[in-house]
Protein backbone atom coordinates (compact mmCIF):
# COMPACT_ATOMS: atom_id res chain seq x y z
CA UNK A 1 0.00 0.00 0.00
CA UNK A 2 2.93 2.43 0.85
CA UNK A 3 5.54 1.40 -1.71
CA UNK A 4 2.82 1.13 -4.74
CA UNK A 5 -0.71 2.24 -4.09
CA UNK A 6 -1.47 2.80 -7.45
CA UNK A 7 -0.96 -1.40 -8.46
CA UNK A 8 -3.09 -1.71 -5.17
CA UNK A 9 -6.04 0.67 -5.94
CA UNK A 10 -7.42 -2.39 -8.50
CA UNK A 11 -7.20 -5.28 -5.79
CA UNK A 12 -8.72 -2.94 -2.93
CA UNK A 13 -11.97 -4.41 -2.28
CA UNK A 14 -10.19 -7.65 -1.75
CA UNK A 15 -7.47 -6.90 0.46
CA UNK A 16 -10.34 -4.58 2.54
CA UNK A 17 -12.47 -7.73 2.81
CA UNK A 18 -9.07 -9.64 3.82
CA UNK A 19 -7.98 -7.18 6.26
CA UNK A 20 -12.04 -7.27 8.25
CA UNK A 21 -11.42 -10.91 8.35
CA UNK A 22 -8.57 -10.69 10.46
CA UNK A 23 -9.73 -7.65 13.09
CA UNK A 24 -12.94 -9.38 13.33
CA UNK A 25 -12.82 -10.84 17.52
CA UNK A 26 -16.03 -11.36 18.85
CA UNK A 27 -17.48 -13.76 21.69
CA UNK A 28 -19.90 -15.59 18.86
CA UNK A 29 -17.43 -15.42 16.21
CA UNK A 30 -13.43 -15.65 17.36
CA UNK A 31 -10.62 -14.73 15.56
CA UNK A 32 -8.26 -17.32 14.37
CA UNK A 33 -5.18 -14.21 14.72
CA UNK A 34 -3.63 -13.50 17.05
CA UNK A 35 -3.90 -10.25 18.82
CA UNK A 36 -0.57 -9.07 16.84
CA UNK A 37 -1.82 -10.32 13.43
CA UNK A 38 -4.84 -8.42 14.06
CA UNK A 39 -2.66 -4.90 15.21
CA UNK A 40 -0.94 -5.22 11.90
CA UNK A 41 -4.25 -5.90 9.96
CA UNK A 42 -5.34 -2.30 11.25
CA UNK A 43 -2.09 -0.67 10.63
CA UNK A 44 -2.55 -2.14 7.15
CA UNK A 45 -5.83 -0.66 6.80
CA UNK A 46 -5.08 2.45 8.81
CA UNK A 47 -2.59 3.25 5.87
CA UNK A 48 -5.30 3.56 2.72
CA UNK A 49 -6.71 6.53 3.38
CA UNK A 50 -3.26 8.35 3.39
CA UNK A 51 -2.19 6.64 -0.23
CA UNK A 52 -4.87 5.34 -2.15
CA UNK A 53 -6.47 7.93 -4.38
CA UNK A 54 -9.54 9.94 -1.76
CA UNK A 55 -12.28 9.38 -4.45
CA UNK A 56 -11.52 5.76 -4.51
CA UNK A 57 -10.84 5.48 -0.55
CA UNK A 58 -13.89 7.45 0.30
CA UNK A 59 -16.05 4.48 -1.70
CA UNK A 60 -15.07 2.23 1.23
CA UNK A 61 -14.84 5.06 4.55
CA UNK A 62 -18.89 4.25 5.69
CA UNK A 63 -18.08 0.22 5.65
CA UNK A 64 -14.58 0.33 6.94
CA UNK A 65 -15.78 2.53 10.06
CA UNK A 66 -19.20 0.31 10.57
CA UNK A 67 -16.09 -2.79 10.33
CA UNK A 68 -13.57 -1.16 12.71
CA UNK A 69 -16.66 -1.42 15.52
CA UNK A 70 -15.44 -5.35 16.08
CA UNK A 71 -11.99 -4.17 16.54
CA UNK A 72 -12.79 -1.34 18.96
CA UNK A 73 -14.25 -3.19 21.37
CA UNK A 74 -11.71 -5.82 21.35
CA UNK A 75 -10.65 -7.44 24.69
CA UNK A 76 -6.71 -6.47 23.83
CA UNK A 77 -5.90 -2.97 24.95
CA UNK A 78 -3.34 -2.96 21.53
CA UNK A 79 -5.74 -4.03 19.00
CA UNK A 80 -8.60 -1.19 20.82
CA UNK A 81 -5.38 1.46 20.27
CA UNK A 82 -4.59 0.76 17.26
CA UNK A 83 -8.40 0.85 15.95
CA UNK A 84 -8.62 4.21 17.05
CA UNK A 85 -5.57 5.64 15.13
CA UNK A 86 -7.45 3.87 12.11
CA UNK A 87 -11.08 5.31 13.07
CA UNK A 88 -8.94 8.87 12.83
CA UNK A 89 -7.45 7.90 9.61
CA UNK A 90 -10.53 6.95 8.21
CA UNK A 91 -12.15 10.08 9.59
CA UNK A 92 -9.43 12.63 8.21
CA UNK A 93 -9.74 11.64 4.92
CA UNK A 94 -13.15 13.54 4.91
CA UNK A 95 -11.41 16.33 6.03
CA UNK A 96 -8.60 15.74 3.39
CA UNK A 97 -11.40 15.30 0.41
CA UNK A 98 -12.93 18.68 0.90
CA UNK A 99 -9.57 20.46 1.74
CA UNK A 100 -8.66 19.94 -1.97
CA UNK A 101 -12.49 21.42 -3.23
Amino acid sequence: IVESPLSVEGYLRSIIKRLYARIHNTLDEPSDAPSTIRVIALKCLGEIPGHIKSDTAMGYKTEVLRELEYALNDVKRTVREEAVRCRFAWFNLAETANDSD
